[in-house]
């Protein structure tokens, strides 16, 4: 049984590895915040028809709806949650966390299929996956490929993340992911070399 002092430990660690991930990608709210300011500045230099007015609205509302669900993700991760458990499809775990990492600067390739359900938090776990995802997006180069791939193996369902990065490093993700799969009942196998990429299979 953790002791408080465990227990506040990594409390602590999640909140600093949610800062660093929302350090991380920044980058993608300024993204469209910059086009939104550019395009504003820009509509009133001159005399527009009604078929320009339409398509500017439609990208400003494109730019404004990609904002606004990354905001939301990020409020979901860093809301306390109570510590219920319930039955829970991995997939839907997986693809409600993926929006917070827009695949502008990696390829993104996903294999999802079905899978048993498991008894987890399905918060807890779109936070381990998505320290899983930063983890990776921070060791690969631009443009390299991470996949993510579940399937059933017997009657557990697994998850796996590869990347094609430096190879595993410490750091604040990994130390909360584990934490956070250990506390879900799941179990991890790490694969990892040098110059060539990590691996996690997480079976629940």
């Amino acid at each position: 049984m953790p002791s408080n002092e465990d227990n506040n430990f990594f409390k602590l660690l999640r909140w600093a590895s949610l800062g660093t991930l929302i350090a991380g990608v920044a980058h993608e709210i300024r993204n469209p915040l910059t086009v939104i300011r550019g395009e504003t500045q820009r509509l009133a230099n001159e005399a527009r028809d009604l078929p320009y007015l339409e398509g500017h609205r439609a990208l400003l509302l494109k730019h404004i709806d990609r904002i606004s669900t990354v905001i939301e993700k990020f409020h979901i991760l860093a809301e306390e949650k109570e510590e219920e458990s319930a039955a829970v499809n991995l997939n839907d775990a997986i693809n409600a966390v993926l929006p917070l990492f827009p695949s502008a600067h990696f390829v993104l390739k996903k294999d999802l299929q079905e899978t048993p359900p498991i008894k987890a938090n399905f918060y807890a776990l779109q936070e381990a996956f998505a320290n899983f995802i930063q983890n990776a997006i921070a060791a690969m180069p631009e443009g390299a490929e991470l996949t993510i791939h579940t399937y059933a193996e017997g009657n557990r369902a697994v998850v796996e993340f590869s990347d094609h990065g430096k190879g595993m490093a410490d750091g604040p993700w990994l130390l909360v992911a584990f934490q956070i799969i250990r506390e879900q009942g799941g179990d991890i196998c790490v694969t990892s070399a040098a110059g060539k990429g990590t691996s996690f299979k997480i079976q629940f």
